[in-house]
């Protein structure tokens, strides 16, 4: 699935950019294999998503602030990706998203979608304002013209993982680049059920 040619351009020539973010997705495949960690293996078959990303730019210049949504459901698959561009961009909020069925055919890919943060919670340690509950929705049409949408709102409780993104760095050269470029990136991943038979991989990433 992409949106257009796939690529989010920068620059007063977008004939030219000087910088760009290009996105492709897999909503639904298949996935085999295992996952070892701390000594322990963990079978790894079931339903996943794959995306190619390629980021052609400083990350602090291409967006503020992410939201990315991942729903694996018996029937269906929903993906979402959604970005905030810095104040030097205007602040731009671009989403994308698409739903598949359970054969991986394509429903909609669409652009008027949503990610909003109904609930947050200071947290103390990173100075973040992160999202405790969170809403999802989708909007758009069908090559047919038939119109799609769907919901998905979640509780954050269940966080699987914080990850400080400059946490190798060392912390003058850390506080130096945060300084400069404002630059202090988290990742907050969420693993919330739904049923017995769909979860949702939520992971928000805050620059």
């Amino acid at each position: 699935m992409k949106i257009g040619d796939s690529y989010s351009n920068y620059g007063e020539d977008l004939t030219k950019p000087w910088g760009y973010m290009r996105h492709i997705f897999w909503p639904r495949c298949h996935v085999t294999g295992t996952v070892t960690t701390n000594g322990h293996v963990v079978d790894a078959k079931g339903l996943g998503m794959y995306v190619h990303c390629v980021q052609g730019m400083k990350p602090h210049h291409a967006a503020g602030k992410w939201n990315f949504g991942n729903f694996q459901g018996k029937n269906i698959s929903a993906v979402m990706m959604e970005f905030t561009t810095p104040p030097s961009y205007g602040s731009q909020v671009v989403n994308i998203g698409a739903i598949v069925n359970e054969d991986g055919t394509l429903v909609a890919a669409m652009t008027e979608n949503a990610a909003i943060h109904k609930t947050i919670q200071h947290d103390e340690e990173t100075g973040w304002d992160a999202p405790t509950s969170l809403e999802l929705s989708w909007m758009g049409q069908t090559k047919d013209g038939v119109e799609v949408t769907a919901l998905t709102d979640s509780d954050l409780k269940n966080m699987v993982e914080r990850v400080d993104v400059l946490a190798e760095i060392p912390a003058m050269i850390k506080a130096f680049i945060a300084g400069i470029a404002g630059t202090r990136p988290f990742i907050y991943q969420v693993l919330p059920y739904s049923t017995v038979d769909a979860n949702r991989s939520i992971v928000i990433l805050l620059p």
